[in-house]
């Protein structure tokens, strides 16, 4: 079957503006989140896992290169004992906070951009606040 060339360039051009309308809702949309500025553990069963939230219990926010917070210490802390990356708990979210959470990102299947958002959190283990084994869980 031969295919038309402007089927297929328009085809193309429709592929194309979805994948990219797409990516810009999808920054939109995390842009318009408030930056994760503590966290908390009311989520999930005893003993609860520590999430970064916005005010006491917003788990819909977002973190990247700059933030400094006690919601990037949760990320980092959850990386490095969740996910063996080898990275300060210090709650400055720069260069190596970036790099391990890419990694992570790969790990779990989301867009390995360097910033966390809510489709982050959904996919990650978070570790326990406390608790014999000091396990992971997911929160959803």
């Amino acid at each position: 079957m031969r295919r038309s060339p402007r089927l297929l360039c328009a085809a193309a051009a429709v592929a194309l503006a979805t994948s990219t309308l797409t990516a810009l809702t999808s920054s939109a949309a995390s842009a318009a989140l408030p930056n994760c500025n503590q966290w908390a553990t009311n989520w999930g069963s005893e003993p609860r896992p520590r999430i970064p939230t916005y005010g006491s219990g917003n788990w819909d926010c977002v973190l990247g290169s700059g933030n400094v917070s006690d919601g990037v210490w949760a990320l980092q802390y959850t990386m490095r004992y969740c996910y063996g990356q080898n990275i300060n708990v210090d709650k400055v979210f720069g260069a190596q906070t970036r790099s391990a959470l890419i990694n992570v990102q790969r790990q779990v299947g989301a867009a390995a951009d360097g910033v966390y958002g809510p489709a982050t959190r959904s996919r990650m283990q978070w570790a326990r606040a406390a608790g014999p084994d000091n396990s992971c869980i997911s929160v959803g």
